[in-house]
């Protein structure tokens, strides 16, 4: 991942720690931030957003809401996502709109 794509996904970690109750990251505040509009498929009509936040949270190694996401994890998560999106501005737009940053 370039330093571009690791910068959007650390500020979306920071901003689901710095909303969370304790400073960690779980699931459930994962779950509770997430906006399925941000994936290209919903925003074209390809897939529902119920699908898309489905197949988004089934994709985590932990499945127990109150279990704590790691910073790798969630960034292993976008490397991946990432090796299919080519271009950095739809990767950097994707994280922006499933996250409401800025």
């Amino acid at each position: 991942m370039n330093a571009g794509r690791e910068a959007i996904v650390k500020k979306a970690y920071e901003t689901l720690a710095a909303n969370s109750e304790n400073g960690s990251v779980c699931l459930d505040d994962i779950a509770k931030a997430y906006d399925a509009n941000g994936d290209p498929d919903v925003f074209s009509g390809k897939r529902s957003e119920e699908d898309s936040f489905m197949e988004f949270l089934s994709l985590f190694d932990t499945q127990v809401k109150e279990s704590v996401v790691s910073y790798e994890e969630f960034r292993a998560y976008f490397s991946d996502i990432g090796a299919l999106v080519e271009d950095d501005g739809h990767f950097e737009k994707g994280i922006k709109t499933s996250f409401k940053l800025e």
